[in-house]
């Protein structure tokens, strides 16, 4: 009899231990399902990028066709970059655009978006709370009728 007790017991002590392994695999499985956490953060580079460009690029006057990736000097300040993003607003991210020479020689002021929130992340970018992303472009400037290379950089920062 006591033999068979010490077997019930042992035999529930196994039930119990795959029931609750069972459980707490079926609690994880559920976890994993239900509370992803997406990185968009390249996407956002990808869209975003193009759109900064856009707004700085050289647009002719008789054909009214933009030309990416070749920078209109006259038009890379903050009115023209602006209207690009302005019913985009987001707290979350904020980046610079920078142009320069091939000699590494800055062409234009910085620009901006979001600002505050720029200066803010950007020294605590790689953190665990803030991320950066850092795009060169190689692009073509417009001077007197004649293109020369130069460096578009852009900073992203995100939260």
């Amino acid at each position: 009899m006591e033999y068979t007790e010490t077997k019930s017991l042992i035999y529930m002590v196994f039930k119990l231990i795959i029931v609750g392994g069972a459980i707490i695999f079926l609690l994880g499985l559920y976890d994993s399902a239900f509370s992803q956490d997406l990185d968009t953060q390249n996407l956002e580079k990808l869209i975003l990028t193009p759109r900064i460009v856009q707004a700085v690029s050289y647009q002719d006057l008789y054909t009214n066709r933009t030309y990416m990736y070749i920078v209109d000097l006259d038009k890379f300040n903050q009115t023209n970059l602006n209207p690009y993003f302005s019913g985009a607003y987001n707290q979350n991210y904020g980046f610079m655009v920078s142009i320069y020479d091939m000699n590494n020689k800055k062409l234009k002021e910085d620009l901006y978006y979001n600002k505050e929130f720029y200066e803010y992340a950007q020294p605590l970018a790689f953190s665990e709370y803030f991320d950066q992303i850092n795009v060169t472009k190689y692009v073509f400037i417009k001077k007197d009728s004649k293109l020369e290379k130069a460096l578009l950089k852009i900073i992203f920062v995100f939260q």
